[in-house]
């Protein structure tokens, strides 16, 4: 993960309680995602389901049921903090992998765009063209450093 943000509690407790919609609170702190959950006691067991939503997309990305013996509260709170962290972060990971992917992709389409646009003008032989040629080539490499078809652009020029 490149990055993960944390709301303190203190900007959180408003939204405590039964009937809030963890989608508007999400969206009123202006976060990608929100963690939402409750507790259940039965006897000495401590049932804590949790929640990970996406904010903008208005889904839910992961949910898990944690179950404890409540003998010791800061043992549990310990316990399911450590659950909760280890399920969440791959999800987000894999989020962000999605989304450098993407970023990727763009940039391969652009980089290609501008070789192509850069032959084009290389194949119309004439001294603007070939100054503009290599305009788009140069421009592709800045995009991507390795992208050898431009540097092949550049040494047919």
């Amino acid at each position: 993960m490149q990055r993960l943000i944390v709301r303190p509690t203190s900007s959180v407790l408003r939204y405590r309680g039964a009937g809030v919609d963890p989608l508007l609170a999400g969206r009123d702190l202006s976060v990608n995602y929100i963690v939402d959950g409750s507790l259940r006691r039965v006897g000495d067991r401590l049932r804590v389901t949790a929640q990970l939503f996406h904010v903008r997309e208005g889904v839910t990305r992961w949910s898990e049921q944690f179950d404890e013996d409540s003998t010791d509260v800061l043992h549990i709170e310990d316990s399911i903090s450590e659950q909760v962290a280890n399920a969440l972060l791959p999800q987000l990971s894999r989020d962000e992998a999605t989304t450098t992917i993407r970023s990727a992709a763009r940039t391969a389409l652009k980089r290609s765009n501008l070789y192509l646009r850069g032959r084009y003008y290389w194949n119309s032989y004439t001294e603007s063209g070939l100054a503009r040629a290599l305009e788009c080539y140069n421009h592709a490499i800045e995009l991507d450093p390795q992208y050898a078809l431009a540097y092949t652009g550049i040494a047919d020029y």
